[in-house]
């Protein structure tokens, strides 16, 4: 087994990615998918946003349950926002539960302020398009504010300057971080880096909602040799190094390095996301793991398809399942003092 320090040195190189090419990769992807709106007919984007939308609702009704929120709207910082694509679900979603003390006429939860944050221009530039697009097409006046700027969201200068530097700094009561925490894992220390200024970016009862690689999937689809199909495929630089779990498992090191290719979408370097690492090195900084929503998207299959009022007659092909099933879902909770 490696020791955290002998990963720390093994991944010291791969601190040097590239972020103005990632930006630019991203950029191009984004003009070419413009005006694209088809997931309803793409099932394996519909049940990634199936699984998002509960993320959502989930946080919403743990907030207006928890009453983190003290009686007034949610504030929901977007990491690594891409293109907008949740900007209508946290804008229109609402909670299901109402607050302690509060009748069933009390008004239900929503999301008051909505900031975004991604590393590509024209992510950016296309998010704050699509908030202009549900502002104008709304009968009813939004009652949610939002805010799109260009950052490198797990750079120094953003984690230490600009983040803290936002008036609702220690007042966010969500933060989210859709499929994009795998970039952020090249390292313990920029996995702390992160959770650190996420954990202090949060009321306490705040909630961190992420979608990812799923490490312990990945592991063993790299020890078969089964490493993508039609839709995708998972490359390494070098051939991957494992550590062999207590139950005789192989598990991938912790942060190494792969490039992770999906056509149209993602065509760039990734780092395995230890879940070990990430959930103690959470606890440290005052995250607490929510078990109910900490689970792999294969858990979250068979609620999509066996309900069509969700799965809107969308089925996922073998290698749809195989693609989104190399995900898992994280949720913390912020500890209370």
């Amino acid at each position: 087994m490696y020791t955290e320090d002998e990963i720390l040195t093994n991944v010291e190189s791969n601190l040097s990615m590239n972020h103005n090419d990632a930006a630019a990769s991203y950029d191009d992807v984004t003009r070419q998918r413009k005006d694209d709106r088809s997931s309803q007919q793409v099932a394996f984007r519909h049940f990634n946003n199936f699984v998002k939308k509960s993320l959502i609702q989930f946080a919403l009704d743990r907030l207006a349950t928890s009453g983190a929120t003290e009686g007034g709207g949610a504030a929901v910082l977007d990491i690594a926002s891409g293109r907008g694509g949740d900007v209508g679900k946290w804008v229109y979603s609402q909670s299901r539960v109402r607050g302690p003390g509060q009748t069933a006429a009390a008004s239900a939860l929503k999301t008051v302020t909505y900031d975004c944050y991604d590393v590509s221009p024209e992510c950016i530039h296309e998010a704050e398009r699509r908030f202009t697009e549900l502002v104008n097409g709304s009968d009813k006046p939004l009652t949610c504010d939002a805010s799109f700027s260009v950052a490198d969201c797990f750079a120094d200068s953003f984690l230490q300057q600009t983040l803290p530097s936002s008036p609702l700094f220690g007042h966010y009561h969500v933060v989210t971080i859709q499929f994009a925490f795998h970039y952020a894992c090249q390292s313990s220390v920029l996995i702390r880096d992160v959770l650190s200024a996420v954990s202090n970016a949060l009321v306490p009862g705040g909630v961190v909602l992420i979608t990812t690689v799923d490490a312990e999937v990945l592991s063993q689809r790299a020890a078969d040799g089964k490493l993508g199909n039609e839709l995708y495929e998972v490359t390494f630089p070098e051939p991957p190094t494992f550590d062999v779990t207590t139950n005789g498992t192989k598990q991938l090191v912790p942060c190494t390095k792969y490039h992770f290719h999906l056509e149209g979408f993602v065509d760039c370097a990734e780092y395995v996301v230890c879940m070990e690492m990430v959930t103690r090195i959470a606890r440290e900084v005052g995250l607490n793991v929510s078990e109910a929503m900490t689970k792999p998207f294969s858990q979250f299959v068979h609620e999509y398809a066996s309900n069509w009022k969700l799965n809107k007659g969308n089925k996922m092909s073998p290698s749809e399942y195989e693609l989104v099933t190399l995900y898992r879902s994280i949720c913390f909770e912020k500890q209370r003092a």
